[in-house]
């Protein structure tokens, strides 16, 4: 009987959290939609890779990274660089393993480091700078997010942001269609 019971319990809770999880993704999608229409997301997207897929059809920008890889390798292999880089690194790794073993860094260092927590957390108890400076961070932090709702700076800063992309864009265009026309 036990086993039973426990058994619908547990089948129960997991139909609630499937429940959950389901109203959880649909308000979820809501949203998303919610945001999609009021900022246009799908369409700013789509006309992204749009741009994207026309500068790199007139820039051919696959092309060069796919070039400057394949130098990259060809240097590599003329010049052994990552196997010298290897080797360096295991080389100053033994230097640095021998020196401490003479000089003991690491278990000093250790101590230095125990006695510094011990000191800082000891003046953190006495002075409350851990309390305070959470006080007044999340102050700060919501004074901020008042100061953008009010101000929408984040919005303007997008906008902004947006616009001088945009510029850039046509002078490099302007720049292009006066080297084709010289």
């Amino acid at each position: 009987k036990n086993a039973g019971r426990l058994a619908t319990e547990v089948m129960a809770g997991s139909l609630q959290e499937k429940k959950k999880a389901y109203d959880d993704a649909v308000a979820t999608a809501k949203r998303a939609k919610e945001l999609d229409e009021k900022y246009n997301i799908s369409d700013r997207s789509k006309q992204a890779a749009a741009k994207a897929k026309e500068l790199d059809e007139k820039y051919h920008i696959k092309e060069k990274i796919g070039s400057a890889i394949s130098s990259a390798k060809k240097y590599n292999e003329e010049h052994k660089v990552v196997e010298r880089g290897k080797e360096a690194t295991s080389s100053a790794a033994a230097k640095a393993k021998a020196y401490d073993e003479e000089h003991k860094v690491v278990d000093r260092s250790k101590e230095a480091g125990t006695l510094a927590m011990e000191k800082t957390r000891a003046y953190d108890e006495e002075h409350k700078v851990s309390e305070r400076t959470k006080a007044k961070g999340s102050d700060y932090y919501q004074k901020a997010k008042e100061y953008n709702e009010t101000h929408r700076v984040a919005e303007r800063a997008g906008k902004k942001l947006s616009s001088a992309i945009k510029f850039m864009g046509k002078k490099l265009e302007e720049k292009d269609k006066g080297k084709g026309g010289a």
